[in-house]
Parts: C-alpha cells; sequence; structure tokens
C-alpha cells in the first residue's frame, strides 16, 4: 500500500483525503502485469514432516514493505511468540526470491504468486501462501479493475493447506489502494468472496485491504460475512500521518477465533497481524 497525499480534514465524521494525483500520474510508470490467470506460480517445500495435528491454528497476515527487508522481518518473526512457527502467513508486496528465503529460513511450503512487475525496483510484486503444512492447488486469481493512473492490476493467491486430514481453503489477498474508486475497490472484494467455496468447508482469507476508514471496514467485513466468513478482531496495522489505520485484516469461516492483535515492526510501514482459530467447534 503506497499513498501520496495530503490530509484536508474532516468531512461528515469521515477522513476527506485529497490525493496528489496529477503529480503522482505524470511521474508513474506503466506496470507490466501478469493477467494469464495459469501464471506465474511459484512452489517450494522447506516444512518437513508434518508435525501432529493441533487444536488451534495461528495465522499471520504481513504487508513486507516492497519485499526489501526480508532479513529484518525473519529476525522479528523469530523473536516474537505471536508470530514464530505460525501455522499458515500470508504475504504481500513480495517477490519470489524474498518468499523463498523467508519460506527456507523459518522452514515453510509455499506458494508465490506475482501479480505484475513493479516500477519501484523492477522486480515481480505479488503475493503468497506459507505453511508448516502441505499446500496443495495453488490458484491465481486476479482482481477486476486496474489502478488509474499505471494500470497495475492487482491479484489474490489461492491454494489450499492440508492441516493434517482437514484441508483449509486459503486466500492472500492484496487490493488496490485508494487510486482506485470505492466501487472498483469493492468490486475486488467482491471477486474474492464469490470464488470462495460453497458450504461450510474451513476458509482463511487476509492480507492488505487497504481500508482506511471505519466505513471501508465495516463494508469489508459485511462483503465476507454474507458467505459466512468472520472477521477476525486484530489491531491498526499502518499509520499514515500519525494515524492509526487498520489496512490488512483477517477472515475465516468454520474457524472460531481464539485470540488476535498485531505486532511492531521495523522491517515494514505495515505490521504484521495474526489471529488463532480453533480447529474444535
Amino acid at each position: 500500500m503506497r499513498w501520496r497525499w495530503r490530509w484536508a480534514g474532516w468531512l461528515g465524521g469521515g477522513l476527506l483525503l485529497v490525493p496528489l494525483l496529477l503529480l503522482w500520474a505524470v511521474s508513474a510508470r506503466t506496470m507490466e502485469n501478469y493477467t494469464d490467470p495459469d501464471g506465474p506460480i511459484f512452489t517450494g517445500n522447506f516444512a518437513g514432516s508434518p508435525s501432529q495435528i493441533p487444536s488451534q491454528i495461528r495465522v499471520v497476515s504481513w504487508n513486507i514493505r516492497f519485499g526489501e527487508e526480508v532479513a529484518t522481518a525473519v529476525a522479528e518473526i523469530r523473536r516474537n511468540p505471536n508470530l514464530a512457527n505460525a501455522d499458515i502467513v500470508l504475504l504481500q508486496e513480495m517477490d519470489e526470491a524474498g518468499v523463498a528465503y523467508l519460506a527456507q529460513a523459518l522452514a515453510y511450503n509455499y506458494v508465490y504468486i506475482p501479480a505484475s512487475v513493479h516500477s519501484h525496483h523492477g522486480r515481480n510484486f505479488g503475493i503468497a501462501v506459507l505453511a508448516k503444512w502441505p499446500i496443495s492447488r495453488p490458484e491465481k486469481l486476479l482482481l477486476p479493475f486496474a489502478n488509474p493512473s499505471n494500470g497495475q492490476r492487482r491479484a489474490a493467491a489461492k491454494a489450499v493447506v492440508h492441516v493434517g486430514d482437514l484441508p483449509v481453503t486459503v486466500y492472500s489477498v492484496h487490493m488496490e489502494t485508494y487510486w482506485l474508486r470505492s466501487l472498483g475497490r469493492r468490486a475486488q472484494a467482491t471477486a474474492v468472496v464469490q470464488d470462495i467455496p460453497i458450504g461450510q468447508s474451513p476458509v482463511i482469507v487476509g492480507g492488505d485491504f487497504n481500508t482506511i476508514s471505519q466505513t471501508d471496514e465495516v463494508r469489508l467485513a459485511g462483503q465476507f460475512a454474507g458467505v459466512g466468513v468472520a472477521h477476525a478482531p486484530t489491531t491498526p496495522s499502518v499509520s499514515i500521518a500519525g494515524l492509526d489505520v487498520t489496512a490488512d485484516h483477517l477472515f475465516a469461516r468454520s474457524l472460531p477465533v481464539v485470540a488476535a492483535g498485531g505486532a511492531s515492526t521495523a522491517a515494514s510501514d505495515h505490521k504484521p497481524i495474526w489471529a488463532t482459530f480453533s480447529l474444535i467447534d
């Protein structure tokens, strides 16, 4: 999530944002997008043999800014008991080398799907699902609409994580910023919601949804609640002009929330968020 804007004040109880659209649009470079639904998709296996089936699983979601401070992120994960040895980790703004480095360092299997080549660094820019458990059926879900300033497309990574005999459908999502108007961003969330399998099988959805107001958060939670996927109450994940904003979220179906929160970081402008879910109804 990247914004260059100034705060204009308050209007009707909501935050009025005035993007510096013209300045950025003039300087922005058009993105190279991966619009083929079949790929590219990168996979790797570093988790070893699965451990005993637990009664709970812990899930972490983290936007590591442009995937640039992965070594710092690994160290922070190791030091924090709420992050270390999580069963599932969802990452955003990553390239394939950073995902492979983190997965190998922390012993995870992974699926990585780039959505574009970012002009910031000229490397792949995408999302990943990492797990201590076997992963199958990796899929790319291309989200509708492009960033109007540079044509960048967004995507979600989908995979099935096998926690023992229990298949859990998992999505790592990175939606567009406020460059794309509200209806477009709602359509991106709808694309994920409509892809979720019908029924009561366990589902986990997490990532950077670029919500910056309570209205955004309530609307997003309502979209997922409509298919029985409940919001986990984590904490604000990013600071904009000194204000704490909940841009990153975790959702789950058929997995009751036991605890949830966030963690401090020096590796990114986004804080990692986490939630513990019960495997026992």
